[in-house]
Formats: C-alpha cells, structure tokens, sequence
C-alpha cells in the first residue's frame, strides 16, 4: 500500500513540475535571444551578427526565422531600419499566432525601449486581424427569382465596351480631322499667297498702263484679288488653328490613357547614413540593410 502511495506522488510531482513551466511559459512569453554581452563593442558585433543573420533568413523565405533574429538584433541595439525590417518579416510570416507571442515577448522584456511601442502597435495590428470578425449577410443584388429559373443580372460589360470603343472612335476622328484641317489651311495659306502675288502684277500694269480702259481693268482686278487674298489668309488662318486645337486635344487624351495604364514602379531608397551604417536596399528582398556597425 505505501509503495503504491509513493508512486502515486511521484507522479504527481512530475505533473505539477511539468505543468509549470507550459504555465508561465503561456502567461509570461519570453524571447529565445543571446544573452546581452557585458561591453559595448561586444553588444554591438552580436546585434550585427543577428542583423546579418536575419537578412540571410529572409533571403531564404524563412521569414519567422528572420523575425526572431531581428527582434534579438533590436534587444541588443534598438535601430529604426530593424524595426521597418521586423514589419516586412511580419507581413511574410504565416505563422502569426507565433509571430505574434514573439512581439508580445519582446514589449514584455523591453517596457522602456525607446522603440518598443513601435513593435507593441505591430502586436496589436497583429491580434485585431488575429480576431475573427462576425460574418456579414450579403446583399442580394438581383431579386429571387423564382426556383426554377437562374437569377440573371443586367451586365454593363457591352456598355462599356461600346463605351471604349466611341472614345478611341472620337480620337481618331480628331487626330483625323486635326490634319485634315492643318492641310486645308496650309493649302489656304499657299493660294492666299499667290493671289496677292497675281493682285500685285495686276497693280503693276494698271501704274503702267497707257490707256484709261486698261488702267480701270487692271484697278478692278487688283481689288478683288486682294479682298480674296485677304479673305483666304484669314480662312486659312481658322482652319488650321481649328485642326492645330484637335490635334492638341488628341495629345492630351493619348497622355491621358498613357498615366492610366502605366504602373508605378518601386522605387529604390537613397544611400543614406545613420548612427554609422550605410543605408540601401536589398532589391530581391526589399529589407532596408545595414552594412557597417551599429
């Protein structure tokens, strides 16, 4: 009876013994970082190492890995760079419920970082989309029909295809137009020119003339070719400026299309120098690297 006893309690000391830890371990997470050397020059090669650790990590897609050793690399020395890097790891992680007792741990282990409500709102950022939200009834954009029949809905697809198609119909027609217009006025222009030349002839020969009936010919007929001069270098002045207005219009549209359709590309970030490291980028990963000391 009594050596039933003592196994008895000595499993149940193995139990409490083994429960304990599982317990503080859920109420009181803490990272599984270095301990933090006992000089500065040393601090500062360890949070290197795990820096450089961690951008290797990332490279390889293990990206919990990389948030591990970024959230050591900023116990060691807390830095702007590693925290934009630990929201870039925290984005690719898939295991959030992980990711996210990591943050906790860290706002638990460093309370007075300067830094750390940084890290504490990415925590909670974390958890808001860790909370499942109540589903939404959707709304039915189409009545019921009735059972038998399959609901359809009015498609504005072929509107806007008919849509697109009137517009680049509209563009052609003043690109179209514009020339035609330019050419109409440039051809104006050229027979404006010569009718002032054949008016000026006309005036010549009616100062040169000997008779009256030939002076007064000559008179009339420079008249009415300088009215038509006139006329055509102010018809061909409309025109073309009218063809020069729909071609400009059919500029600004072709731009307009070209901004909607070109994608904005990312750009890279300057070089720059911050408590002693040299700023750039790793293009594949996009982390903002460190190269130097800390």
């Amino acid at each position: 009876m009594s050596k039933k006893i003592y196994i008895i309690a000595v499993i149940a000391v193995c139990v409490v013994d083994a429960a304990l830890p599982v317990h503080a371990q859920d109420s009181d997470p803490t990272l599984a970082c270095p301990e933090k050397p006992n000089t500065k020059a040393k601090v500062r090669n360890l949070a290197g190492a795990l820096f450089t650790e961690a951008g290797q990590s990332f490279e390889d897609e293990r990206y919990l890995d990389a948030l591990l050793q970024f959230l050591c690399s900023m116990s060691m020395i807390e830095h702007e760079n590693t925290v934009i890097n630990i929201k870039k790891a925290l984005g690719e992680v898939k295991e959030k419920e992980t990711a996210l007792s990591m943050l906790t741990a860290y706002v638990g282990d460093h309370p007075d970082g300067e830094l750390t409500g940084q890290i504490g709102q990415l925590a909670d950022d974390l958890k808001k989309q860790l909370t499942p939200k109540e589903p939404t009834k959707k709304k039915e954009d189409c009545p019921s029909p009735p059972p038998q029949v399959a609901p359809q809905c009015p498609s504005e697809t072929p509107k806007q295809l008919a849509y697109a198609k009137a517009v680049d119909r509209a563009h052609r027609v003043l690109w179209i137009t514009g020339w035609i217009n330019v050419g109409v006025g440039a051809g104006a222009f050229v027979s404006a020119v010569v009718l002032q030349g054949i008016a000026a002839a006309a005036k010549n020969k009616a100062q040169s003339a000997t008779s009256y009936d030939v002076f007064m010919e000559q008179k009339d007929k420079n008249k009415s070719l300088q009215t038509a001069a006139t006329t055509m270098f102010v018809s061909s002045a409309l025109v073309a400026g009218v063809g020069v207005i729909h071609l400009l219009l059919h500029s600004e549209e072709q731009k307009k299309q070209r901004s909607l359709s070109t994608q904005a590309k990312p750009k890279p970030q300057k070089v720059d120098k911050e408590n002693g490291s040299t700023v750039s980028v790793i293009p594949s990963g996009g982390l903002v690297w460190l190269k130097g000391t800390f």
